[in-house]
């Protein structure tokens, strides 16, 4: 049910024009239609709308990418809760949720230093959120776990105990 969904919404020109890339697709996005082209039949959809209706699209498909990160997270699925998040953060660079979600999935994949940023930020954004202090302190308590193992790792590594000949 999760991929059928992204990928019915994915497939949209109107999707594709609110999310672009660098090349003006979202990786993985796709149409049916081998001659559509992404960009002009989104723009023709997006002039049909009013600023009003535009924001009204955008924040629903924002909302639908953070339910599928959360879904992705709940999953296990840590990459694609990374990859929900930061398709939010295109749109929306300072959404708080999508930050703790994307530093969230990034504790859990192994990579504090982006998760730092992430959850940070949040924090700035959104200071009250006991959630993101949450999160922070138990990112801290994992660098610091990770230094300490990083540590003894390099004594291993540059003063070998001495062995025993036989």
């Amino acid at each position: 049910a999760y991929t059928r969904a992204l990928d019915a919404v994915r497939r949209t020109a109107t999707y594709k024009r609110l999310f672009p890339t660098e090349r003006g697709l979202i990786k993985g996005a796709y149409s049916r239609d081998a001659a559509e082209e992404p960009a002009a039949s989104g723009a023709a959809l997006l002039e049909g709308l009013d600023t009003e209706q535009r924001q009204a699209f955008n924040a629903g498909l924002v909302s639908l990418h953070l339910n599928l990160g959360l879904c992705a997270s709940k999953q296990g699925r840590v990459q694609d809760a990374h990859r929900h998040a930061s398709i939010v953060l295109g749109a929306e660079p300072d959404n708080a949720k999508a930050l703790f979600r994307r530093g969230s999935a990034s504790v859990l994949h192994g990579e504090f230093d982006e998760a730092l940023k992430d959850l940070q930020r949040a924090a700035e954004l959104q200071p009250q959120d006991r959630g993101i202090r949450d999160e922070l302190a138990a990112l801290h308590r994992k660098m610091k776990e990770h230094l300490a193992v990083q540590k003894i790792m390099f004594q291993k590594a540059f003063h070998p105990s001495s062995r025993k000949e036989a």
